[in-house]
């Protein structure tokens, strides 16, 4: 259903003359499609265009969907924290979002299930978090008292803005906080740690590039370019110092 929606934005939203009216249409469309929820109706959930664009897309299909799957082994919460960059009409900015969830053992056309969407027109940190707090309030309005399940793990690239949001929304933690846990999780010190609570992982490609970049070009001379690459990948797949240690 999500898929379907998101190709609505995009045949309809992004051309239309009248960008409100567009969404607006959309958002009646999925409303009367999707009568038969209970506790979350549509699929647009929030809408504002002052002072700037927010869309959230949500269903209570997908969160029921979430809620079913998250805590199956090797489910992983991701998404691109870049955003995909589009233009309206009128060229003004769109940003496209998507939580998804990575599924194990499924047909690759099934794999990834986006959970929900945000169409925003700027990339900053209250309008990330706004958009999870709505999600966690219409996760609530389904299952009442329950609390928001987390993944083990979620993958994201270096967006400090996803990455500070994950860790407000998912964790309840600052960074520093996190940083914390994760070096006791790396030196296998885990007696104190709290389990429930998930691990931010870095995209593998995007943290290479930077590594070829920024340090292997950078510092190191041709000759050694291959054995500085396989050392900061070997860093990069270790979870414990020790392990590095005895590789």
């Amino acid at each position: 259903t999500l898929k379907k929606i998101k190709a609505d934005f995009k045949s309809q939203a992004y051309k239309a003359q009248n960008e409100d009216d567009s969404i607006r249409h959309i958002q009646q469309k999925w409303l009367e499609k999707l009568s038969e929820a209970k506790y979350v109706g549509g699929a647009i959930q929030f809408c504002s265009t002052i002072p700037s664009l927010i869309v959230i897309v949500f269903t209570e299909a997908s969160l029921r969907l979430y809620n079913a799957l998250v805590h199956q082994p090797g489910t992983v919460v991701s998404w691109d924290a870049t955003g995909s960059i589009v233009r309206n009409n009128n060229n003004d900015l769109r940003l496209y979002y998507e939580l998804t969830l990575s599924v194990p053992n499924t047909a690759p056309h099934d794999r990834l299930i986006p959970i929900s969407f945000l169409i925003p027109s700027d990339h900053s940190q209250p309008i990330i978090d706004f958009w999870l707090s709505k999600l966690k309030y219409g996760y609530k309005v389904i299952f009442l008292q329950k609390t928001f399940p987390v993944s083990k793990y979620m993958i994201s690239d270096r967006s400090f803005v996803l990455i500070r949001a994950s860790l407000h929304q998912f964790n309840e933690e600052s960074y520093r906080d996190y940083f914390i846990r994760a070096f006791k999780i790396v030196n296998d010190d885990t007696s104190q740690i709290n389990e429930n609570k998930t691990i931010i992982i870095s995209c593998t490609a995007h943290m290479m590039k930077h590594f070829r970049i920024k340090i292997v070009n950078k510092f190191l001379v041709k000759e050694l370019h291959e054995l500085g690459m396989w050392s900061l990948s070997l860093l990069l797949n270790t979870s414990h110092w020790n392990d590095m240690l005895q590789n």
